[in-house]
């Protein structure tokens, strides 16, 4: 499916995955369970679960939720051997995370 057919028809497509779903999850309650499993609900709660607990705060400069674009940041980038557990992530908006790119914490904050 293109591009140009998803940004048309968003409804129409969320409605032909919604059938899917739901004819999978009665035919095949396996394969469900696989396709939900890989397509990143867990990450998904994982992290709102770190936006509650940085409180919706931008953990460098202070700005709330209402204020900017927030985001999930490493403070150990994955290329830098970082793993994707929830000690690892942290509230940024999206301007300090832009600036920090792949830049270790400690170095961050000393510039």
């Amino acid at each position: 499916m293109n591009r140009k057919y998803k940004k048309k028809y968003p409804e129409k497509i969320r409605e032909w995955k919604k059938k899917y779903y739901e004819k999978l999850r009665k035919e095949n309650p396996e394969k469900y369970k696989e396709i939900i499993r890989k397509s990143g609900v867990k990450r998904l709660k994982l992290r709102f679960q770190v936006l509650i607990r940085d409180r919706f705060t931008c953990q460098y400069c202070g700005k709330k939720a209402e204020a900017t674009e927030l985001q999930i940041d490493h403070i150990y980038p994955k290329s830098k051997g970082g793993k994707g557990n929830p000690e690892n992530y942290i509230t940024a908006c999206k301007e300090c995370n832009i600036g920090k790119s792949d830049v270790l914490l400690e170095e961050f904050i000393k510039t």
